[in-house]
């Protein structure tokens, strides 16, 4: 072939892979990059007893003058007779037609024709056909590398994507070159040795391939576009920005399932009763009922996990969309491990432990209720009751990172009117009723989002003739509240926090924010009284507020970035998490 693998240090790689004993376990092997066949040969060899050079017909040492015919004969007729063949299947593929005849013609040379089956076929294509049994094996490969054949760093990411997508359970041994990008594989690999080949330095990569692991309950994916309320991200996002659904752990046959044992959750854990420690004297403190207490502080366990102290104690765990660059069976057995850790680290009832995934949906599905039975509870912040749940929907019914804002808006509202755009479940709202107000109009798209509205706002005492749920365009709304609106009709506080994108059939035209919000706040300024001030916020982590509303060119406002100010203490670990700016009608 063109790269070959000298035949010693192929056999040398199979004994420290552990090939003799996996053959006597009955375990099969493939080499789904097999090249002309050097390993799929010697793993014959060795599987059949077939001693190295049984099929040479003279050796220089029977002209020695102290050979001893007899014994030679001896010693090769047991040879002869350890030879059986092979207990377990040895399989081999490889993209390259021309590669396979090769290997076919070598296996012949070398009487193992029958003993190893090849196959013309791309790793894309999965498990070659061939390999009968679903038992996993060894799987053991010579990638390219080297001046005459390159892996560059997609090729061993996209190797790593297509092992453990074919190959989940397997121990996989990989010979490479030590300079090889082989890291981008995202693979659990440890060096096990070194060796030269063909005057370069390579290194033996020994791991198993994270295996399937058992179903688990509470796990929820949802689509990323959701309602009005809801946030696409361009960077990885804050975990309320997306749309999470209710759904079961991918079962043993999804194909990036993995292996949660293989995973150490202990730092994770650490780190959960640390920040529980730092976090402790401000909750009670400021009594904090729901609050996050963990965010990506370790990258590798990179999801948000928050606390909700309801009649019963509540934790949801919220994963962050992994890097492509990271191997998904790995981020899999990352995620089950820390699932299953939670609930003696945070004293949680496992039934309580709620995660969300995120999914790519379209169309009517992104908005279908989600869950069946419903777990709705009741926090209580600012002096407020209100609704969550943690099973039915995209999101639990609370953005806890606009907390600072409620208590804000709460402190402000006192006789004044108050004005909630894309309002969500009105807790916003609910802050200002709380605070005073003497009156509240709150819209949104969603008979959902409405419903739970009126819901927070009955339960908080809120007269209906006074605080008014409308469901409808926001910017619709706008325009027309605007045409005629007398002084007396204005508002003196306004909350604007729309989403990044929605294309809800419930607009007249789709939404984007950075296209969109000079038009929104526009619309809000004709409403706000004199005096009053308009709150916008967003969670797009790329968002650039409009130069005209930072350079002081417009006459009659005045724009203050509160973005660092209305993070709480909980949320200050990601600043990014949202923007916030208030407006001052002056």
């Amino acid at each position: 072939g063109l790269a070959p693998l000298k035949e010693n240090l192929a056999a040398a790689v199979l004994l420290a892979a552990g090939w003799s004993e996996d053959v006597e376990q009955g375990l099969p092997l493939v080499d789904p990059l097999c090249g002309s066949g050097t390993l799929l040969i010697e793993a014959a060899m060795i599987a059949c007893h077939q001693a190295p050079g049984l099929l040479r017909d003279y050796f220089g040492f029977t002209g020695w003058k102290g050979h001893d015919a007899a014994l030679w004969e001896s010693v090769r007729a047991e040879a002869v007779s350890a030879t059986r063949p092979s207990p377990v299947q040895i399989v081999g593929a490889d993209h390259d037609a021309q590669a396979i005849e090769h290997c076919r013609h070598n296996l012949q040379q070398a009487g193992l024709e029958r003993t190893v089956e090849v196959m013309h076929q791309p790793l894309s294509h999965g498990r070659p056909a061939a390999l009968s049994t679903d038992t996993p094996g060894l799987l053991v490969t010579n990638p390219p590398y080297g001046e005459r054949l390159a892996g560059d760093a997609d090729f061993y990411s996209d190797l790593g994507a297509e092992l453990s997508r074919s190959y989940a359970g397997w121990h996989c041994v990989l010979f490479t070159a030590q300079a090889a990008p082989y890291a981008h594989a995202r693979l659990p690999l440890s060096k096990q040795l070194t060796a030269r080949n063909g005057g370069i330095d390579c290194v033996l990569l020994s791991g198993q391939i994270p295996a399937a692991a058992h179903p688990q309950a509470n796990l929820y994916r949802g689509p990323r576009n959701a309602n009005s309320h809801q946030i696409t991200p361009s960077t990885q996002p804050a975990p309320h920005q997306s749309g999470y659904s209710e759904a079961a752990v991918p079962a043993a046959d999804d194909q990036y399932a993995a292996d949660h044992t293989l995973v150490d959750a202990t730092p994770f854990a650490n780190r959960l009763k640390k920040n529980q420690r730092a976090l402790k004297g401000w909750i009670k403190q400021n009594d904090i009922q729901a609050y996050r207490l963990y965010d990506a502080d370790l990258p590798e366990f990179a999801v948000a996990v928050d606390i909700y102290n309801a009649e019963h104690l509540h934790c949801v765990v919220q994963e962050y969309q992994a890097p492509s660059s990271v191997n998904r069976a790995m981020a899999q057995a990352r995620l089950d491990a820390l699932m299953r850790i939670i609930p003696d680290t945070l004293s949680v009832s496992a039934a309580r432990v709620h995660l969300k995934v995120r999914e790519v949906k379209s169309g009517l599905t992104q908005y279908e209720k989600l869950g069946t039975a419903a777990s709705v509870s009741y926090i209580h912040e600012l002096g407020a009751s209100l609704e969550v749940n943690f099973t039915d929907y995209l999101d639990t019914g609370l953005f806890l990172d606009h907390r600072p804002v409620r208590r804000y808006i709460q402190k402000n509202a006192v006789g004044r009117r108050f004005l909630n755009l894309f309002a969500y479940t009105a807790t916003a709202t609910v802050a200002a009723v709380t605070g005073g107000a003497a009156s509240s109009v709150s819209v949104d798209t969603s008979k959902r989002y409405c419903q739970w509205a009126m819901r927070n706002l009955d339960r908080n005492n809120a007269a209906q003739q006074r605080h008014e749920v409308v469901r409808q365009d926001v910017l619709t709304w706008l325009h027309s509240a605007a045409v005629g609106i007398s002084d007396d009709a204005r508002f003196d506080l306004i909350l604007l926090d729309p989403p990044t994108f929605s294309n809800s059939s419930a607009l007249e035209d789709d939404w984007n924010v950075q296209r969109d919000h000079v038009r929104a706040i526009e619309s809000c300024l004709h409403v706000l009284a004199p005096g009053g001030t308009l709150i916008f916020s967003n969670n797009n982590r790329r968002f650039k507020l409009d130069a005209s509303l930072q350079d002081g060119s417009r006459p009659g406002i005045r724009v203050e970035n509160k973005s660092k100010w209305s993070l709480d203490r909980d949320f200050q670990r990601k600043q990014r998490i949202h923007q916030c700016w208030f407006i001052h009608n002056t």
